[in-house]
C-alpha cells in the first residue's frame, strides 16, 4: 500500500541519517506524543547539522515522485 511504501521511505531515510524513530505506521505521527517526538529528532538533527532536515524532506520528496 502506498501506507507502507512511505513508513519504508521514512525509516530508510532516518536511517541513513543515523537516525532510527520506533513508528509502526505514518498515521502515529498524528498522535501528539509521537509528533512530539519526531519534533525533538528533527530539533537535535537541525542542531548538529543545520539545513538536515529539509535535505531529509527534499530526498523523500523525490522518492515519492
Amino acid at each position: 500500500s502506498e501506507e507502507e511504501q512511505l513508513n519504508f521511505r521514512l525509516g530508510t531515510l532516518f536511517r541513513a541519517l543515523g537516525y532510527a524513530p520506533n513508528y509502526p505506521t505514518f498515521n502515529e505521527f498524528f498522535i501528539p506524543a509521537k509528533r512530539q517526538q519526531m519534533t525533538a529528532v528533527i530539533e537535535d538533527m537541525e542542531a548538529k547539522e543545520p539545513g538536515s532536515a529539509r535535505k531529509l524532506v527534499e530526498r523523500l520528496n523525490t522518492m515519492l515522485i
